[in-house]
């Protein structure tokens, strides 16, 4: 049965305290994906171009909020923006099927291991790699973070023990 998105929530791993912290309000959530790369298999005397999966190749996610720097969820990512060299972090998106909150560290992600989970996941890994912000008459301040991806999401079904 299809799952609404109503009850979705974000959560990425401080790599400073290995604290979880909940994104406040995201309003859309898009482009978790790490489509393969093709790699041409092709000899001349095919009729046709061949192909073959070669690596994944991870994109961007973006990250729709109406930003206000006071909500301390909205100026960490930025100040993880800011560092040098920009931590590559642990992400989580919680589906509407459950409420539980994820906990982990930084350096061995979310741990899923000690128990069945009581909602689906979403989890990659990625760097926030910008966070323009948007100022337009009568609507809040807007802004679309977006997180580089690094390596290959992973899809948890609820009830799972972990990937």
């Amino acid at each position: 049965m299809p799952k609404l998105s109503k009850g979705t929530h974000l959560f990425f791993i401080d790599p400073d305290d290995d604290s979880t912290v909940k994104v406040h309000k995201p309003k859309n959530i898009d482009g978790i994906d790490a489509p393969l790369t093709d790699i041409d298999i092709t000899g001349l005397d095919d009729e046709g171009f061949e192909y073959e999966g070669g690596m994944a190749q991870p994109g961007d996610v973006s990250l729709t909020i109406d930003l206000d720097p006071d909500i301390p969820s909205h100026y960490r990512m930025y100040e993880l923006m800011t560092q040098s060299p920009r931590p590559v972090l642990q992400w989580a998106v919680g589906w509407s099927d459950g409420t539980e909150e994820p906990s982990g560290t930084h350096a061995d992600g979310f741990d899923f291991t000690t128990a069945v989970t009581g909602r689906a996941y979403s989890l990659f890994r990625g760097h926030v790699k910008s966070m323009p912000q948007s100022f337009t008459i009568n609507a809040m301040v807007g802004g679309t973070v977006a997180v580089k991806m690094s390596g290959s999401p992973v899809l948890m079904k609820k009830g799972d023990g972990g990937p």
